[in-house]
């Protein structure tokens, strides 16, 4: 409607216009034709024509301002629509802002069940945190640019975009796990086999012992049959010919064991087997060596009551590796006990000490550490592996940590 208001407005100043054409003609011709007397009416009409130029000039004045609130109207509306689209941005930096509270919470869960070796995981998350706290500051400020409005579209199709790579991210890193964990029932299955392999072994080592300790006992046997066969019938028959020398007959029982006066409860049923005792051969009969070396305990040549150094303070802790499918998935049968820990840190307090002159020496049970103002001899409350031992010198706490992979029966069940 105020379009053809500035339109009509617009059709009026152009009649006011000709009307002002036909006036000047008008006064032309009247110059020409009119008296001199008749000259002030036509200044007078040439007045009113005048004022209805000035009126025609005020009605495009009013067009122009009508233009004016048009165009205002729509920038309103477009302040409008910025307004919206701030208010939806501000709504993305909440939601993004609840994540990250939420994956604040997350890792504190994950800090709590987290032993308190693992600080460096810690700082490492304290560095993601300081990141993410950064990222979501970069997040706030870009909210209140709410004037680059094409600006801040642009960065909502980049956060899409990187919400679907960190999914394809997420896909990637849970496929090498589901892999490792094939990967590791299988090698369990493989050491299952291996055990019941080594358990027929066993079983048929035992059945093999079993059956040539059951060979002199047979033969035995056979050698007492025929001495038993012979001793009773005679026996019956000197009853019969002469029963008045039984008594004789039974003083002199005690010298044949097998006789019937000599039988009791005991000599019922099958005769028992006589236990065969093994007796272990060297593999050098003529060795002069006065014991063998199996014979004296691990550790004892390190043992010297003569020695003067200090024992130094030290610590024994139980560590065991997690990763996200015990966290997490909850996939293995670990848990927060010794059983479950694969390996054991020796943390050995030496003040001033330099660590090129520690000398180190591990066993299966023992643990040998000298220096020159330090000794200790260490026993071990569990087989360790003497190959995979690690050592590392703290110089801020002057402590000496030393980790070894333990080496126990039921470890293939309690870490798998």
């Amino acid at each position: 409607m105020k379009a053809m208001e500035a339109e009509n407005l617009e059709m009026k100043a152009m009649e006011a216009e000709n009307l002002e054409m036909k006036a000047m003609e008008a006064e032309n011709l009247e110059l020409k034709t009119i008296e001199p007397e008749n000259l002030e009416m036509k200044a007078m009409e040439a007045e009113n024509l005048e004022m209805r130029a000035i009126e025609a000039e005020n009605l495009e004045m009013k067009a122009m301002e009508a233009e004016n609130m048009e165009m205002k109207a729509m920038e309103a509306e477009n302040l409008e629509m910025k307004a919206m689209e701030a208010e939806n941005l501000e709504m993305k930096a909440m939601e993004a802002e609840n994540l990250e509270m939420r994956a604040m919470e997350a890792e504190n869960l994950e800090l709590k069940t987290i032993e308190p070796e693992n600080l460096e995981m810690r700082a490492m998350e304290a560095e993601n945190l300081e990141m993410r706290a950064i990222e979501a500051e970069n997040l706030e400020m870009k909210a209140m640019e709410a004037e680059n409005m094409e600006m801040k579209a642009m960065e909502a199709e980049n956060f899409e975009m990187r919400a679907i790579e960190a999914e394809n991210l997420e896909l990637k890193t849970i496929e090498p796990e589901n892999l490792e964990m094939k990967a590791m029932e299988a090698e369990n299955l493989e050491m299952r086999a291996m055990e019941a392999e080594n358990l027929e072994m066993k079983t048929m080592e035992l059945e093999y012992l079993e059956m040539k300790t059951m060979e002199p006992e047979n033969l035995k046997m056979k050698t007492m049959e025929p001495e038993t066969t012979e001793v009773i019938p005679v026996q019956a028959l000197s009853k019969l010919i002469c029963p008045e020398e039984e008594d004789d007959f039974d003083s002199g029982q005690s010298n044949f064991p097998f006789t019937v006066g000599a039988m009791g409860p005991g000599n019922i049923g099958p005769p028992q087997k006589e236990e065969l005792r093994i007796i272990p051969q060297t593999s050098d009969e003529n060795s002069k060596e006065i014991w063998n070396p199996q014979e004296v305990p691990e550790g004892a040549e390190h043992d010297d009551m003569w020695d003067i150094r200090e024992l130094p303070e030290y610590e024994i802790v139980f560590q065991q590796q997690v990763g996200t499918e015990d966290i997490y998935l909850g996939l293995t049968r670990k848990d927060p006990s010794t059983a479950c820990c694969n390996e054991l840190v020796v943390k050995i307090q030496l003040p001033n000490t330099n660590p090129s002159e520690i000398e180190i020496d591990i066993q299966e049970m023992v643990l040998d550490l000298r220096t020159p103002n330090k000794k200790l001899l260490l026993t071990l409350p569990y087989p360790v592996e003497c190959n995979s031992a690690k050592a590392s010198y703290v110089q801020e706490t002057e402590t000496l940590e030393i980790t070894v992979t333990l080496k126990r029966e039921f470890d293939f069940l309690n870490l798998f």
